[in-house]
């Protein structure tokens, strides 16, 4: 039918890079757009991608052209419910909506980088579960590449009391 990652412990490096450089626009316009335009155009993008998504699920054939095209990059649950990628969009307009610049660009870093590393590091080399997908080596990847974009950008900028908060959501 379509071909499509089967499993959640399989690598997926194009569904990974999918995430990545979601995340890498955002962090991109942040720089070059006003914070609540990035606001307005992230919500906007994140309803589309939603509706689009639920769409899909009563109409087969833009279901077929959707999966045409984005098959590669989704999992087989993808196929007959709400995607993961609706979930990830939405995620990353909750940080903007609230919170400040200061800690919403951070944590577009963590979300698209740390959550992919860790993932691959989980699937590569986490042999020890404490979940049933989640290990502890790709548990401490994440936190660890996480606390490194956190120090980057809070220590180097001053933002002590940022770090705080932005560790105590993460």
């Amino acid at each position: 039918m379509y071909a499509v990652i089967k499993e959640k412990k399989d690598l997926h490096l194009s569904r990974k890079f999918v995430h990545v450089f979601y995340a890498a626009i955002w962090i991109v316009l942040s720089y070059f757009i006003s914070f609540s335009s990035l606001k307005i155009s992230l919500f906007s993008i994140t309803a589309l991608i939603i509706f689009i998504d639920y769409l899909r699920l009563y109409i087969p054939q833009l279901n077929n052209i959707i999966m045409f095209f984005f098959a590669p990059v989704m999992r087989s649950s993808d196929v007959s419910s709400v995607s993961s990628f609706s979930y990830y969009s939405l995620g990353l307009s909750f940080v903007v909506f609230f919170f400040s610049k200061e800690i919403a660009v951070p944590t577009f870093f963590v979300i698209g980088l740390a959550d992919p590393l860790a993932s691959l590091m989980g699937n590569l080399f986490g042999k020890k579960k404490f979940l049933p997908n989640k290990s502890y080596v790709g548990s401490f990847t994440c936190f660890f590449v996480g606390f490194l974009i956190y120090y980057y950008f809070f220590f180097s900028h001053g933002l002590m009391f940022s770090l705080i908060l932005a560790l105590s959501v993460f």
